[in-house]
């Protein structure tokens, strides 16, 4: 059985070959039919209790996917999945039959049987295939999807995440729970128009669509509301509506342009009878879906539904969290300067009621995160509702905020149709005034208002978000993960000839060979290379420890009876410097090096003539000797050059000798203890261990041979250490032409940089390999074995596979392992082409400067926090270069006080520069504070780096660099620097602006199934939140209604990831070395790849 082509071009097209062949066998690929007795589930129930190594005489025969598949010495094991549920399956190999793949659907008939291990199993008898999967499947680690490819491809994220499913199954028992508590109270479920001439009933923008035929304009209803209240008119006193609804506003966690609402209305009812009503639904749905009415929301807190909820109104719950008593009843100049004091702005056509609800929505909404009845909507928000009867400036109408999400809205309904058409004005009138489309008001719609004048009784209404009450008994943090096929900008649409400008982020793979068929280079790790490294370092130990006479006597007996000659030389202090140089070769002998080889080779022979001119040692020959064959049969194995020299190697290399030196000399010690005067202690042994190295006074006596070997064999060692320093010191630190290859590396940034990461290859830490061609480089750091790639390679398209197998030849020849760090994930088969795996890092956040708006739906926080700190502050959008020296100081100081101190970090993201006005061209937008008397002062800046590069597909962009402020600057400074600073970029022209780089963004989603390593993973990361505020950072960006970019580590070993792991969390600062920092890596040269 081989394994098919990871490329999913070559997956399709051997699977259409397998299909043709079993057409051409007589056997249809896609049967129509197949009879299953049972299920998988059903079985697994049936068998629960079967015992280990169990077999039964009983056949079933049942369907399912193929999701994993192995093959152990000719018998096939094959997890089988269908309904949640997974069953093992048992199939002994044919050499006329193919095992099904994963991803196809196959009918199984077989025994039932039980594994030795006690896994519940089937032993197939035959199968069936009954749909192939023509799609390469995914990864069979399991690990979590981008929300983005989960929502796009939903028939994948149900088949390869099982929580998601759970989610879906969770909303179809939630709805039919809601339908039953309705249904139990006399509810009449009941359908209204999804089109109609006016979309009334709530504030927001319809949809609008032609009716040909009608040669008139559609609204898609914003809500079901009016056309239920007219069946309330018409005497159905209780009925409901679980439908659609669609609203043409912004997208976000907790929005989507389509949506499910549940909207009920109860003839002789007022708004108390409502409350009763909503939380008796919810607590059914709870009740349904969970079996329970507590939930946990994704912050981790739990919520108890039970009843009875808290009610409080508007004013007290402002009040209580802000210290301000706002109400809808007073003076217009009193809220506005409640306003003031809270840092809020406003609109000079709001009233006291809408000052209210604006620091309601701002304050206080976010934080109710119990179940909450708020009663006391002014009238001004409220054209619906009627007016309270002890205060008219108030209406009977509540919200439901569980978990700081609204969740449903009712209200006694307004029921003159005098004063309903007032209001209806009224409301259209403010829009105008302030500027808003009139589409964004509630419509006149004259029909209801008609049907009103014939009479609407008293009546209660409620609507309930059906997808905000899924997120809530579901633990999912977006709205998307709760609807099936959430709206999103389909794939195969033009988005450049839609904004007239280009793409936001790729969305097509870089090609994975030159040309078709092309060969490519794989990263493989010698297995030969790692035997002789393991073999080197064990024969060094043996040959240190030899050296004392406690072991040595051990192996006595064994060279005299192979020797002939009697010990004539004793060469024990020589023993322990071989023993220490093979230890310390077999570091490099690992990563393949031929210096190291060649040194290697040198060192045995020196030791075999050493065993032979001391009597022929029988042990110690036949190893050196044994080595040496070793050694000249895999001398092919050994290409690597040398290191590029750098202080980490004294860092790493010093340590590791002192440790091999304090190991030998406490071992040689407690070998003797028996002769020592005075007895051994640590302290002591420490001590003549340490003076030794440098031939001082010992604290012992020693007795016998002992005595004049041990104290020689430190000095050795002590010489061997200085040796091994100076040489580390003494070599050149850079090699090659670093500044001419800056230079083409900074014009093929300008050329080709079209990536957001790209400009950060122009860093002064970064060394440059160049492919054959001249059309590609990758831009990389050496830190310890290992060329560290920052990004992706930059380059044309075509040329990108070439010049990335050349670095592969590259690191092969220098022995060094590559990687690369934050490439994007859309790109991971360029890398798994050659052998690659990939690492979930996290998501880039990118704005598009032409849809970004603060007026969009959703955007309310950062719009408060914009318009608090317009109030005293300028923005200004500058080039770097034209900065004043006294500005580029200020800023400087800030970014001082921002790092407390600290050096600037970062490697693949960031300049780690500070601001300079020479020779740059950056951007900075700068905040001015403006003080009481009218002077200005910097309170913080963005510095920005241009992407270069301007192709068909993608326009201009920018890249945030630094994101600085003073420690006692306003809240939401930041948030006012990030909105104007898109809005300036958009009347330059820019498209594309990067922001943070939110790590593990996946993991922190409350609905992804995830593996055994990403749950420790997760675990790992809210270990480390408090320090790193990883979740902060992504909340904070997904606070713009941001694009993400998924990027991901690429490394070639399972062991190399931890490896590299550690060194970027280095490189970026995230971990340090005090003092020496950046010493410990740097350049190497500048390299041209050789064609292949």
């Amino acid at each position: 059985m081989g394994e098919l082509p990871h490329a999913r071009t070559s997956w399709r097209a051997a699977r259409l070959a397998e299909l043709e062949g079993m057409r051409c066998a007589g056997l249809d690929p896609y049967p129509g039919r197949f009879d299953a007795t049972t299920s998988i589930s059903q079985l697994r129930a049936q068998f629960v209790d079967l015992p280990a190594s169990a077999e039964t005489e009983e056949q079933f025969s049942f369907t399912g996917r193929v999701v994993l598949l192995r093959d152990h010495g000719g018998i096939w094991f094959v997890t089988l999945e269908s309904g949640g549920a997974k069953l093992q399956l048992m199939c002994d190999s044919h050499p006329r039959l193919e095992p099904p793949r994963r991803g196809d659907l196959i009918g199984v008939t077989g025994l039932i049987v039980a594994s030795r291990t006690g896994e519940l199993s089937v032993r197939v008898q035959e199968f069936e295939l009954l749909s192939a999967s023509l799609v390469a499947p995914g990864d069979k680690s399991g690990r979590p999807r981008s929300v983005e490819y989960r929502s796009r491809y939903r028939e994948a994220d149900l088949m390869e995440n099982l929580q998601s499913r759970t989610v879906f199954t969770m909303r179809s028992e939630a709805i039919s729970g809601i339908r039953v508590a309705l249904e139990a109270r006399g509810f009449l479920e009941v359908e209204t128009p999804v089109f109609a001439a006016d979309a009334g009933g709530a504030t927001a923008r319809p949809f609008v669509t032609r009716h040909n035929a009608l040669g008139q304009d559609l609204m898609m209803r914003i809500a079901p509301e009016l056309f239920l209240k007219r069946l309330v008119i018409g005497g159905m006193d209780r009925v409901f509506e679980l439908g659609r609804v669609f609203r043409n506003e912004g997208m976000s966690a907790k929005h989507n342009p389509e949506f499910t609402m549940l909207e009920v209305y109860q003839a002789y009812a007022d708004y108390t009878d409502m409350m009763e009503l909503v939380q008796h639904v919810v607590v059914e749905a709870a009740l349904a879906s969970l079996g329970s009415t507590t939930v946990r929301i994704p912050s981790g807190q739990q919520i108890d539904l039970a009843l009875p909820w808290r009610r409080a109104s508007m004013s007290d719950l402002v009040f209580e969290h802000t210290g301000e008593r706002i109400e809808a009843r007073m003076e217009l100049g009193q809220a506005r300067a409640a306003l003031g004091r809270l840092g809020l702005g406003f609109n000079e056509v709001w009233g006291s009621g809408r000052c209210l609800v604006a620091v309601f929505e701002d304050r206080v909404e976010a934080n109710l995160i119990s179940p909450t009845i708020v009663t006391g909507h002014p009238v001004e928000t409220s054209p619906l509702a009627r007016h309270c009867r002890t205060d008219p400036s108030l209406t009977e109408r509540f919200e439901v905020i569980v978990g700081g999400m609204e969740l449903a809205n009712a209200y006694s309904e307004l029921n003159d149709p005098v004063e309903q058409r007032e209001r209806f004005m009224s409301e259209r009138s403010r829009a105008q005034a302030a500027g808003e489309d009139t589409l964004l008001s509630s419509s006149l719609d004259q029909r209801y208002v008609e049907a009103l004048e014939r009479g609407l009784p008293p009546t209660g209404g409620l609507g309930i978000g059906i997808d905000r009450l899924v997120m809530l008994l579901t633990n999912s943090s977006s709205i998307r993960d709760v609807i099936l096929f959430p709206t999103m900008r389909s794939p195969h649409t033009d988005t450049r000839a839609a904004t007239g400008r280009s793409d936001l982020v790729p969305t097509a793979p870089l090609p994975t060979a030159t040309a078709p068929g092309a060969q490519v280079a794989a990263v493989r790790l010698s297995g030969l290379v790692r035997v002789v490294a393991m073999l080197t370092s064990l024969v060094g130990v043996l040959t240190m420890l030899s050296a004392v006479p406690a072991i040595s006597a051990r192996t006595l007996l064994l060279d005299e009876l192979i020797s002939p000659l009697p010990l004539v030389l004793d060469t024990a202090v020589l023993s322990v410097g071989f023993g220490s140089c093979m230890v310390l070769l077999s570091g490099q002998l690992l990563r393949g090096k031929r210096r190291a080889w060649n040194l290697a080779l040198v060192l045995f022979v020196l030791s075999a003539g050493f065993s032979v001119a001391r009597g022929g040692e029988g042990v110690a020959l036949t190893a050196s000797l044994t080595m040496i064959v070793i050694l000249l049969l895999t001398r092919s194995e050994f290409t690597g050059l040398a290191d590029p020299p750098s202080l980490l190697r004294v860092a790493r290399s010093i340590p590791r000798f002192l440790l091999l030196v304090y190991l030998y000399g406490f071992l040689a010690l407690w070998a003797q203890q028996g002769t020592l005067s005075p007895s051994m202690n640590l302290s002591d042994s420490s001590w003549a261990i340490t003076v030794g190295l440098v031939g001082g006074e010992q604290p012992y006596e020693y007795s016998g041979r002992f005595a004049r070997l041990f104290p020689a064999s430190l000095e050795v060692l002590g010489a061997l250490g200085l040796l091994l320093l100076l040489w580390l010191l003494l070599r050149p630190a850079v090699r090659g032409r670093v500044g001419e290859g800056r230079e083409r590396a900074a014009a093929m940034v300008e050329q080709f940089g079209w990536d957001t990461l790209a400009p950060f290859a122009c860093r002064d830490d970064k060394s440059y390999f160049f492919s054959s061609d001249g059309l590609a480089m990758v831009a990389y750091g050496y830190l310890g074995g290992f060329a560290l790639v920052s990004g992706d390679p930059i380059g044309e398209d075509a040329s990108i596979p070439l010049v990335v197998d050349e670095f592969i030849l590259h690191c092969q020849h220098h022995g060094w392992q590559p990687a690369f760090l934050a490439a994007r994930e859309v790109d991971v088969p360029l890398y798994a082409e050659r052998g690659f795996r990939s690492f979930y890092l996290g998501d880039e956040a990118i704005l598009d400067c032409r849809t970004f708006s603060l007026e969009a739906e959703g955007m309310a926080p950062v719009r408060q926090a914009v318009r608090r700190a317009e109030k005293a502050h300028r923005f200004e959008l500058m080039a770097e270069e034209s900065a004043s020296p006294a500005l580029v100081s200020a800023l400087n100081q800030i970014s001082l006080l921002w790092r407390k101190g600290e050096d600037e970090r970062g490697y693949t993201m960031s300049m780690s520069s500070d601001v300079s006005a020479v020779g740059s061209n950056r951007l900075l937008a700068v905040a001015w504070q403006i003080n009481s008397d009218g002077s200005e002062e910097p309170a913080g800046f963005l510095r920005l780096v241009p992407t270069s590069a301007v192709t068909d597909r993608f326009a201009p962009g920018q890249t945030l660099d630094l994101m600085r402020r003073r420690p006692d600057a306003a809240n939401g400074l930041t948030e006012y620097l990030i909105a104007h600073t898109v809005q300036d970029l958009r009347e330059l022209g820019v498209v594309r602006l990067s922001l943070n780089f939110a790590a593990f963004g996946r993991l922190l989603d409350n609905d992804v199934q995830l593996t055994r390593g990403n749950r420790f993973l997760r675990k790992l990361v809210d270990l480390l939140n408090p320090y790193y505020q990883i979740r902060a950072l992504r909340d904070f960006n997904e606070k713009f209604q941001p694009t993400w970019l998924p990027r991901v580590l690429i490394y070639a070993d399972p062991a190399d990831l931890p490896k590299v792991g550690l060194r970027y969390a280095w490189l970026e600062g995230i971990v340090s070395i005090p003092i020496i920092g950046r010493l410990l890596s740097g350049p190497t040269e500048v390299v041209e790849g050789e064609a292949t």
